[in-house]
């Protein structure tokens, strides 16, 4: 990492510089979802230029993070055998982090022809691992091996979740457990002495040369070309394992999965190798041929009655081992004999294995058997007709059966004769099936049921109080009989239980309606809340005025008015006392006047004033 000069920490001031200090790149290893970041920048919205940048410093790490060593490698007499050591750089296990990350060993043995003499642990380009049990069934995994002898054996270095029930799962909410792990451990992990939730688990708890951050595996393996055979051997690693993708597209109906599968299976970039080692070894030529074994089995007689018996007879050449399956099992001699009763016709099948392969070979005893009896059966109903609430039997017998089981209207295994009563509540058919070894015999009876009629539901609606002043509140309070559900109606609305209360605050006067249904139809009731309204209150309006608009003095002038929401009126100025809501008067002056008056109502209060000033000697004039 480059050094930088650095102050550590700015508090106290007077800090000085450190020199030698090292600017940290926080770097992951997935460097396949970088380069489908950067392949594919415009159409997810990527803005970094510095990409390129990131995919090498992960790359780096990768490739440091584990040494490779082919520690030995020979052939003898026809037997390749190499031996590699993997040891774990980093701190932790390796890989770490999300369990969708694995490593593997691709190991390859070639001639100087370069032809691929063997092979075990070559990637698709889809990303699948040849060999690997989890990727063609995603239920099961591929084990830990300390010795390798076949093609179709890989070492993988992985986690396996597993869910509550043991089976293998790829959701981190299902997992409750690690069926496998034997990522690399660091160096100082001793596997027999760390607590069980960091533990090695699997093949690789009992592997002697797998603990404290190094493992050594053993490859080996029949060749039968000679000359000078190239070993090769790497360690790869992917962010993403086949299983969590076939997982993930499971859900390729959604529209994001679907985007990142197309993505993804465009890219060629799936796995990155971290370390890789070589060597050369002579082969002798494959030694003294490897003879490949035989295996013979015969019967006699190969058909018998039901009840007699056959006898196996078989042999091997350049066997070491046999097996037996189909109507026999377990571990047999090379060569041997057996007596057999089967009571139906039986394949009898052997394989022995010996140092240049295995040989299979069967043999098929028919056995003649007598033909079982067809059962009979016969199940009745009395009465078979019966009203709603009552009760009917069953009764059944049957022949030549074995066992009887019941469906329809009943269920569950029944003897094969008997009796029993039932109470159905609607129409309903009653069927019985009986097996015996001459095939099946079925019968099936109907009881009908005359339903009584539902009944008519009821529904009852009150409130209290019924009449409310403006903003208060009154509760309705409902029951039903035989009703399966209510809606409301006018003032309320949506579905209601067929029994409750609520509270209500109309503003106006308004009708609550209730229905409430059943199997016997509907019922309705119906509420009303009186709500007694705030009077509307009006501002007053005032009219005053006088006649005429000149008089002489000692004259005499009329004043009159009229009013509107008032309740009383007053007089003052140059005249007094109460006045009524509307009316006139006259009044004789004789110098300048001014007359008021004020009316008063509910909504307030409105004063007008009538005044007369003097105009010469002789008049007076209304200002």
């Amino acid at each position: 990492m480059p050094k930088t000069t650095a102050k550590v920490s700015n508090r106290p001031r007077w800090l000085g510089t450190k020199n030698g200090f090292s600017k940290h790149h926080l770097v992951g290893a997935n460097t396949t979802m970088l380069t489908l970041l950067k392949n594919n920048a415009a159409q997810l919205d990527v803005t970094s230029s510095n990409m390129d940048l990131s995919i090498s410093r992960a790359r780096d790490m990768l490739q440091s993070s584990v040494n490779i060593n082919i520690t030995s490698a020979s052939v003898s007499n026809g037997i390749l055998e190499a031996r590699v050591n993997l040891e774990n750089n980093s701190g932790h296990k390796t890989p770490t982090g999300y369990p969708s990350r694995r490593m593997w060993l691709h190991f390859k043995v070639t001639d100087s022809n370069n032809n691929i003499v063997f092979e075990s642990g070559r990637i698709n380009t889809d990303g699948s691992i040849v060999g690997a049990d989890n990727d063609a069934n995603q239920t099961v995994f591929e084990p830990h091996y300390d010795l390798i002898s076949s093609t179709d054996q890989v070492q993988i270095y992985e986690p396996v979740m597993g869910d509550s029930n043991n089976n293998v799962t790829y959701t981190l909410l299902r997992g409750a457990q690690y069926l496998k792990d034997n990522r690399l451990t660091p160096k100082g992990f001793n596997k027999l002495a760390v607590p069980s939730d960091v533990a090695v688990l699997g093949q690789a708890i009992n592997d002697t040369n797998f603990n404290q951050g190094s493992d050594d595996i053993t490859y080996r393996f029949p060749v039968a070309v000679s000359g000078d055979l190239t070993i090769s051997v790497s360690l790869n690693y992917q962010t993403i394992a086949h299983g969590f993708l076939q997982d993930l597209y499971r859900d390729d109906h959604l529209e994001q999965v679907q985007t990142f599968k197309t993505l993804y299976d465009a890219q060629s970039l799936k796995h990155e190798q971290i370390v890789s080692a070589q060597t050369t070894v002579v082969s002798d030529g494959g030694g003294i041929p490897l003879v490949v074994p035989t295996a013979n089995i015969s019967v006699s007689p190969s058909t018998i009655n039901e009840g007699q018996s056959a006898t196996l007879n078989w042999n091997s050449t350049d066997a070491i081992s046999c097996s037996a399956s189909g109507g026999w099992s377990g571990t047999k001699t090379t060569s041997g004999s057996q007596s057999v009763s089967p009571a139906v016709t039986t394949t009898y099948s052997l394989s022995c294995s010996g140092d240049g392969g295995n040989a299979n070979d069967s043999v098929t005893v028919t056995v003649n058997t007598t033909p079982a009896p067809v059962p009979t059966t016969n199940l009745l109903v009395s009465p078979s007709t019966i009203n709603e609430g009552q009760s009917a039997t069953l009764s059944w017998n049957s022949t030549d059966a074995i066992n009887c089981s019941a469906s329809g209207g009943w269920s569950g295994t029944k003897s094969t004769s008997g009796s029993q009563s039932v109470s159905p509540t609607v129409t309903t058919t009653y069927s019985l099936s009986c097996n015996g070894d001459g095939g099946n015999a079925n019968d099936s009876v109907t009881v009908t049921v005359n339903a009584a009629p539902a009944p008519v539901p009821t529904t009852n609606l009150l409130v209290s109080p019924s009449t409310i002043d403006e903003g208060q509140s009154a509760t309705l309070s409902w029951n039903s009989t035989d009703a399966n559900n209510c809606s409301a109606s006018g003032g309320w609305s949506g579905t209601k239980s067929t029994s409750g209360s609520q509270s209500i605050s109309p503003t106006v006067t308004t009708t609550y309606s209730l229905s409430c249904s059943g199997d016997g139809g509907n019922a309705n009731d119906s509420v009303t809340i009186t709500v007694n309204q705030d009077p509307v209150v009006t501002e007053p309006t005032l009219n005053f005025s006088s006649s005429p608009s000149r008089v002489g003095r000692g004259g005499t002038i009329t004043l009159s008015w009229s009013s509107a929401d008032t309740n009383s009126c007053t007089a003052s100025g140059d005249w007094s006392g109460s006045k009524a809501t509307s009316g006139s008067q006259s009044i004789s002056i004789s110098s300048a006047v001014s007359f008021t008056l004020n009316c008063t109502g509910d909504g307030g209060s409105v004063s007008n004033t009538v005044s007369y000033r003097t105009w010469g000697r002789r008049w007076l004039s209304r200002n």
